[in-house]
């Protein structure tokens, strides 16, 4: 299995955390990420393109995998 790295940059600020603004985490979850993907897909290609991009994860159609990321 191969395992590849993307470097994320972020045109305006990005703050994972809850609630407080003190509360920051340096680790965005998996969980959040899809959402992010899901979310910009929507806006930027409608409700019918971002419910095939869930499906398909859903049912492991891309070879492609989500995990945690760690800011540095």
């Amino acid at each position: 299995m191969s395992y590849s790295i993307i470097k994320m940059q972020f045109v305006s600020q990005a703050r994972f955390g809850v609630k407080n603004l003190e509360d920051t985490f340096k680790i965005c979850h998996s969980d959040t990420l899809f959402s992010a993907i899901f979310i910009e897909t929507l806006n930027l290609y409608g409700i019918e393109v971002a419910e095939k991009l869930k499906e398909n994860f859903i049912n492991r159609k891309y070879e492609n995998i989500i995990s945690n990321a760690l800011f540095l």
